[in-house]
């Protein structure tokens, strides 16, 4: 494995996700809204952040090793259709939250959309590192 080249895929990935994750709260966060209920309060927040930047920076590190094993060197299309594979399995866990928590259905489908956008951005942004570099014209 070119170590480089992974590192790179999961800090162009990890960087994508969170700004599709931030955007897309942005734009539909108030259909979400059953899960703020949930959330720590917003002084403690602060003090806990660490764990969540902590565990999505793990998951973009597996997420982008389970891409290397699986390349077939397609190109961005490759990316998108692992990011949407990886986005529903991502999904269905938000799907368990809805038989466990006080969340409203139509925030879990949002939140199961929008989970799975955010892994198609980062297939997308991991297959594009990995694209090999054009050959140069004999």
């Amino acid at each position: 494995m070119n170590v480089t080249r992974f590192v790179l895929a999961v800090i162009v990935a990890y960087v994508v996700m969170a700004v599709l994750a931030i955007g897309l709260e942005a734009l539909l966060g108030d259909m979400t809204s059953s899960f703020k209920a949930l959330h720590r309060p917003e002084e403690a927040l602060a003090e806990y952040q660490i764990w969540m930047y902590l565990a999505y920076l793990l998951q973009t590190v597996v997420f982008c090793y389970i891409f290397t094993l699986n390349y077939e060197n397609k190109g961005w299309m490759e990316g998108l259709r692992y990011g949407l594979l990886i986005g529903l399995f991502m999904s269905f866990e938000v799907m368990a939250w809805y038989g466990m928590m006080p969340i409203a259905g139509m925030d879990t489908v949002v939140t199961m959309i929008m989970t799975v956008v955010i892994y198609m951005g980062g297939g997308i942004a991991t297959a594009l590192v990995y694209k090999p570099a054009a050959q140069p014209m004999a």
